[in-house]
């Protein structure tokens, strides 16, 4: 670790700060990196000072530092709107499913319901991953959800909706796209007839599913668990209700997309 200190004014400090994670000088510092000890590699002291880069007139500086700091306050801020939602979403759904199993609905066991089918005719046969997101996405159940994407024609699943269920770790995802996957332990779940998918797919979040030692688990242990299921038109409202946030996710997601796109820009292009 390397501690930067202006030299001269202080108020250069937010400037310094938008500066050193530009591409433009990344690259030139990256370029600098030797072999260490193992495979580290490390910039030295003396290399790092001999980085040359351009500073305008310190009003200039101000001024830039002023305009990005003011992105970044609305990336905060649009994170903060994101995460409010999501906790929104979870404590609503905690209720929401909490009435359900208060209720008198009739029992089933997750059998009963869903349907399962291994993964094995949409495995990606190469794992060289294009970023290209015209093609078709190979999907994870896990926190990465895509890996990347394929041009392979082959093997694609087309059948609709679905939950992805990880065998292993149980986590799943909510699937409404053409996609393919890339592990063998992967449970593809469909609906049997009036079984509103997304409400199940939202009560298995709710029950809030946790995996025990490196096993398998959706035979053993989800096929047999006895869940409450109220009528159709009950599981399509409330169903409803939940896709509304996440579709209010998937807007200010969107738009914290942006705002990162145009700072990155404007970094590429102040600082070139």
């Amino acid at each position: 670790m390397v501690l930067l200190r202006e030299k001269k004014d202080k108020s250069a400090n937010d400037f310094i700060k938008h500066l050193i994670s530009n591409e433009s000088f990344l690259n030139s510092f990256f370029g600098r990196a030797k072999g260490g000890s193992g495979n580290q590699t490390n910039v030295g002291i003396e290399d790092i000072k001999g980085i040359i880069t351009l500073f305008p007139y310190l009003l200039e500086q101000q001024k830039i530092a002023s305009f990005l700091s003011l992105i970044d306050d609305r990336i905060t801020t649009q994170n903060k709107i994101i995460k409010g939602l999501k906790s929104f979403k979870t404590s609503l759904r905690n209720y929401l499913f909490g009435q359900v199993v208060d209720q008198r609905n009739d029992s089933f066991q997750i059998k009963e319901i869903l349907e399962y089918e291994q993964p094995t005719k949409y495995l990606v046969s190469n794992t060289n991953y294009s970023a290209d997101t015209f093609l078709t996405p190979v999907l994870t159940a896990n926190k990465a959800f895509i890996l990347g994407y394929t041009g392979e024609k082959f093997g694609i699943y087309e059948k609709g909706e679905c939950i992805i269920f990880d065998d292993f770790t149980m986590d799943m995802k909510y699937v409404d796209f053409p996609f393919k996957v890339k592990s063998s332990a992967i449970k593809i779940l469909t609906p049997k007839p009036n079984v509103n998918l997304r409400f199940v797919f939202e009560y298995l979040i709710f029950l809030n599913l946790q995996a025990r030692g490196h096993k398998r688990h959706y035979i053993s242990e989800i096929e047999p668990k006895t869940i409450t299921l109220p009528n159709t038109n009950t599981q399509n409202s409330l169903a409803k209700i939940l896709l509304t946030i996440d579709q209010k996710i998937e807007d200010e997601s969107a738009i914290l997309n942006l705002y990162t796109k145009q700072k990155q820009y404007l970094l590429q292009q102040m600082f070139i």
